[in-house]
């Protein structure tokens, strides 16, 4: 487990011991979600609550690595794009005309 997920759950051990500093908002499931990304028994003990909060860790460090990956590769695609584009157009024009524009006297 990495240094920021040991950090949360040692909060959230922390917290869950001293339940009146701890707001789960007001309770129902959609406060819970909104600020979990789930919801927990209102009755669990410490041992369900550092299972639950590591199993999710895990799974949500998952869905990061992957959802980065799916973003690098669909910025690469974004540029091959891009790349493909800007070749299209300077096809239309000759080696003289793109020489004129890198120097700046093209019209």
């Amino acid at each position: 487990m990495n240094p920021i997920g040991v950090v949360f759950i040692l909060n959230l051990i922390f917290k869950l011991t001293n339940m009146n500093t701890f707001n789960f908002g007001d309770g129902n499931r959609r406060t819970q979600v909104d600020l979990f990304g789930t919801w927990f028994s209102a009755h669990g003990s410490a041992s369900y609550f550092v299972d639950k909060c590591s199993a999710l860790i895990e799974k949500y460090e998952a869905w990061l690595q992957h959802t980065r990956q799916l973003l690098s590769e669909k910025k690469e695609e974004m540029l091959k794009a891009k790349d493909k584009e800007i070749r299209e157009f300077l096809s239309r024009y000759t080696p003289e005309e793109i020489a004129a524009f890198q120097n700046g006297s093209g019209n």
